[in-house]
């Protein structure tokens, strides 16, 4: 089971790239602006390369600044993009050395904080000649480094083009055998209406007792995986296959939650929002979508959805998410 879901991981990682760097190269990146904690961020990113680094024999250090704002606006999805590319870039390059993640606080002004972040580690370096080309697209320092250590060569493109799309810019210093350095700087909004982090302020209890949830979904493995989670929470799932039978199930029975799928024969999850919204004004219904792009968020707001969460989804996020509504 380990080795299918590396081979999934690293095949997902390939799929999310190819389809990053086409977004990105069509004009077609859809940034978010949330209320969310850079420390956390940054923190679960190294939490999550640990395991990587100790295969590695490496240390990993992590240096936060404590004057950082708890809570900062900005797309927490891509810069967290960002930020593991480097990470995982320089744990999977290092062995028996250590990586460093810094995160400073430049300058905090009122309603903004410049924060430089800085991956440093002592790899197996890049030669000066090469420092300019592994920004491009497909491309790695030598062949060598994607026969040992494999790879798209898309994760430094993407990473530069995510940075570009934040008005920022990626710097690097190396030299071969010595280990190497990354850094850029960001200006961020500070955030004043701070959303209720559940896995910050609370320990996260993973109980749905008693909630009932209606799942509108009409792919069988969708169904199969959510359900799977709901019902591991102990919360009670019924299944719609599409967005008519939903509406009957409601007008019918009850529900403390419907999770909507978008795109479904017979009638679409938009569709069956309009008809919940004319007889149930209050109950909570999160999309369940493949494409998080602007148009989609303003539709699914805009029919009467309080959420969206994109699939796949982590479990984690997933839960915080519904635990959010049922609340």
């Amino acid at each position: 089971m380990r080795t299918l879901k590396t081979s999934a991981d690293n095949l997902l990682v390939l799929i999310n790239d190819i389809l990053d760097f086409n977004k990105i190269e069509a004009g077609k990146l859809d940034l978010e602006e949330a209320s969310f904690s850079v420390k956390k961020l940054v923190s679960d990113i190294v939490n999550a390369n640990t395991n990587g680094a100790d295969d590695h024999q490496d240390k990993i250090f992590l240096d936060i600044d404590e004057r950082l704002p708890d809570h900062l606006l900005g797309d927490s999805l891509r810069m967290g993009q960002v930020l593991n590319n480097l990470v995982s870039n320089a744990v999977k390059f290092t062995r028996k050395g250590t990586i460093k993640v810094k995160v400073a606080l430049k300058e905090l002004k009122t309603d903004s904080a410049t924060i430089e972040f800085t991956i440093e580690d002592t790899g197996v370096g890049i030669e000066k000649k090469n420092l300019d080309s592994i920004f491009l697209p497909f491309m790695q320092a030598s062949t060598s480094i994607t026969r040992q250590y494999g790879g798209t060569g898309l994760g430094l493109a993407i990473t530069k083009q995510i940075l570009n799309v934040l008005n920022s810019d990626i710097e690097v210093q190396s030299e071969l055998g010595e280990g190497s350095k990354f850094y850029f700087t960001l200006e961020l909004k500070t955030s004043e209406n701070v959303e209720n982090n559940l896995t910050e302020e609370h320990p996260v209890e993973f109980d749905l007792k008693n909630k009932r949830i209606l799942l509108v979904e009409d792919t069988l493995f969708n169904v199969f995986y959510a359900t799977q989670l709901l019902e591991g929470w102990n919360a009670s799932v019924e299944v719609a296959e599409n967005g008519a039978v939903a509406v009957e199930m409601l007008q019918n029975g009850h529900s403390d939650l419907v999770l909507m799928d978008l795109q479904m024969p017979v009638m679409d999850g938009y569709t069956a929002t309009r008809k919940i919204r004319e007889f149930n004004k209050t109950i909570p219904i999160i999309a369940l979508t493949a494409s998080a792009t602007s148009n989609v968020r303003e539709k699914v707001i805009a029919v009467g959805m309080q959420d969206y969460i994109t699939k796949p989804f982590n479990p984690d996020d997933f839960f915080i998410k519904l635990k959010r509504y049922l609340n």
